[in-house]
């Protein structure tokens, strides 16, 4: 069976009381809190870049509502992530002291964690570092849990480090045990229907964003986003937004064709007159909420005009893969396809997890897809030294219900040709000469 022909049942919306609430200051977050396939399953996939000038801590919460109580349940979840170095200087991702990167709560209650303190994740300059994968209550979901009456809740807190990025995909499973005298009902039910479980009614979820600065005045380069599912295609033009570092602006923005899929994105861009080099970079999560595998292409741009004698470039790419309880699959969108991750610049083009084979998930898990990257420490790839924009693409199958999420960064460095450096070395002697 080709992967392109797997089905599944077709996923329902939003179920309603789930939420998801995140804190921390000036939040750029491309966020995901997909649907449920029904109400023992949360899925909770998050993307960030911290825009401050300072390491800040963030804390999402994605919350389900159940709509009838559990006597019992078995319970389970995994996690997997990615941090990327946006600055130059390094990044780091670390759990809060006495606290965890994900937590569980049942009721309010906290019945596991995941990458406890003192956890940490670091990346060098312009890499990416993964994060993960770990899950409890394995296989999915095994761990018992006593009477659930109201919600489950799947916490993320994590500081991470300034100018930097990063992302997650997760979930949590609770499944209803049965009381001993519904055991044979309960197989007969599932006899007729594997897939008919308890569902919760369905609307549209919230989020709420606290502690955000204020806006700071549009007036970036013009990123174009381009989102392409199978044949749809769904370019967007979002707004950039200073940051206060120069000549650097933040973008985000979300996409959801035909209610097929959530996506979302939180990236930063430099002017390369101001900045001094040409990057582009941040995080972005996408899930496939139709019944059907899906080809899915992002491709982000950043004008910058340079025309000089070279440039030196360089970039990475992590990321993660979260499966719904059937199991899934990503993959590469075809046999001709040389790699997951594209960076183009001028005439040249740069690929990352070239041949790939993909990942295939049991139901419920979480995978990382590894951390990649080239020219790097540097930049110091030699790259074209005329060229009007830099891109990022990623093209991959995922399977139905399922979530992928990213961090990536590309950085072009401008390389006078010999000529300009005799001429700046000789004003350099000159402004010298005049100081005597």
């Amino acid at each position: 069976m080709s992967v392109r022909s797997k089905r599944r049942q077709k996923v329902p919306a939003i179920a309603a009381g789930m939420s998801c609430v995140t804190t921390g200051a000036a939040v750029v977050s491309a966020w995901a809190c997909a649907p449920a396939a029904s109400a023992d399953y949360l899925p909770g996939n998050y993307s960030v870049v911290n825009t401050t000038g300072s390491t800040q801590e963030y804390s999402i919460s994605f919350v389900a509502t159940l709509s009838a109580p559990f006597s019992s349940a078995l319970a389970g979840g995994s996690l997997a992530g990615s941090v990327t170095d946006l600055g130059g200087d390094g990044a780091q991702l670390s759990a809060v002291s006495s606290s965890a990167i994900y937590t569980a709560l049942v009721d309010g209650v906290e019945i596991a964690e995941l990458l406890s303190a003192p956890f940490s994740a670091s990346a060098d300059a312009f890499s990416s570092a993964s994060i993960g994968p770990v899950s409890f209550g394995a296989p999915i979901p095994s761990q018992p849990v006593g009477p659930v009456n109201n919600n489950f809740q799947i916490k993320l807190r994590f500081l991470l480090s300034s100018g930097d990025a990063a992302s997650f995909t997760s979930d949590f499973v609770l499944t209803a045990v049965p009381a001993p005298g519904a055991l044979a009902l309960a197989g007969a039910a599932s006899v007729l229907s594997r897939r008919r479980r308890r569902r919760t009614s369905l609307t549209a979820a919230g989020l709420t964003t606290l502690g955000l600065a204020a806006a700071a005045p549009a007036d970036g380069p013009p990123v174009q986003v381009n989102l392409q599912v199978d044949s749809a295609s769904n370019p967007m033009l979002p707004t950039g937004v200073a940051t206060g570092a120069p000549g650097t602006f933040q973008y985000s923005g979300s996409s959801n064709l035909a209610a097929d899929h959530s996506f979302n994105f939180s990236m930063i861009g430099t002017e390369i007159s101001a900045a001094g080099r040409a990057l582009l970079g941040g995080s972005l999560n996408y899930s496939n909420i139709s019944n059907q595998t899906q080809l899915v292409s992002m491709s982000i741009e950043l004008p910058a005009l340079i025309n000089t004698g070279s440039s030196l470039i360089g970039g990475s790419f992590a990321g993660s893969f979260t499966a719904n309880g059937d199991g899934g699959f990503m993959t590469m969108s075809s046999p001709a396809q040389l790699s997951l991750w594209e960076a183009a610049i001028g005439g040249t083009t740069v690929g990352l997890m070239n041949g790939w084979g993909g990942v295939v998930l049991t139901p419920n898990a979480s995978a990382s897809l590894g951390s990649h990257s080239f020219g790097l420490p540097g930049p110091s790839m030699i790259g074209p030294g005329a060229f009007t924009s830099t891109r990022i693409l990623m093209s991959f199958l995922i399977s139905a219900g399922d979530s992928t999420s990213f961090s990536t960064v590309f950085v072009a460095q401008p390389v006078p040709a010999p000529g300009a450096v005799a001429l700046i070395a000789v004003g350099v002697c000159a402004i010298s000469r005049r100081r005597r």
